[in-house]
């Protein structure tokens, strides 16, 4: 039996197994894909947090191979732009209900395959955890889709 290799275009590859999440982790990924440095002292200022809590953040990104460059003092990283796409695609991106569309249609509509719609179910799995490929969501329900 040969495993799967993962590689940097799965999100597997970015995550980091037994470390325990920040809540604010989501957002200071966000905020650092929108840069191109980031330091402990910015994640202070826009977050308003502590210097302890921003360094914890910033050993966070890079744990997860987010960061090219991390000087272990806090001061300055560089952002790895490859990083972004992969950690987007799996969970991240939102999808709103409409009436009458069903998770097969859903997979159909937005992955381009049907056969997809069991990721969508175990994604979104703590909320609604019986889905079946033609039961609907509540309409106006967001559910996590994932990558293409």
């Amino acid at each position: 039996m040969s495993q799967a290799r993962i590689t940097p275009r799965d999100a597997q590859y970015y995550a980091v197994p037994g470390w325990v999440d920040d809540p604010l982790l989501d957002d200071v990924t966000r905020f650092a894909a929108a840069r191109l440095c980031l330091g402990a002292g910015a994640l202070m200022r826009r977050f308003r947090i502590g210097a302890p809590r921003a360094r914890y953040l910033m050993m966070a990104l890079d744990e997860r191979r987010l960061l090219l460059s991390y000087l272990r003092g806090g001061r300055v990283a560089r952002v790895n732009p490859h990083a972004w796409g992969a950690l987007y695609a799996y969970g991240r991106v939102e999808y709103v209900t409409n009436p009458g569309e069903s998770v097969m249609g859903i997979a159909a509509r937005n992955l381009k395959d049907a056969r997809r719609w069991q990721e969508i179910r175990d994604i979104n799995a703590a909320s609604f955890p019986d889905m079946g490929p033609h039961d609907y969501y509540p309409v106006g329900t967001k559910l996590r889709l994932p990558g293409r």
